[in-house]
């Protein structure tokens, strides 16, 4: 495996969520991630959270608190 990019943080206010600015910045993280020539993107999320289902429909597989995503077989934009 070669290096991993991992993700601290994704936040949007309450008030504009829904509008796919999650999803823009997740998808700039994985570009950027991508670009640096890393071949997976990892963030931690507690069990009990809401952005499970955010980050799952985003393509990252839950590995219990982990949400990972392979990136190794996709281009940098």
């Amino acid at each position: 495996m070669g290096q991993r990019a991992g993700l601290d943080q994704l936040l949007v206010a309450d008030a504009f969520r829904r509008r796919g600015i999650g999803a823009a910045l997740l998808e700039f993280a994985q570009r950027r991630a991508r670009g640096r020539g890393c071949t997976a993107l990892y963030c931690a999320l507690p069990m009990a959270s809401a952005g499970r289902g955010f980050l799952t429909k985003a393509g990252l597989q839950p590995v219990g608190e982990w949400f990972v995503k392979d990136l190794s077989n996709q281009t940098a934009a």
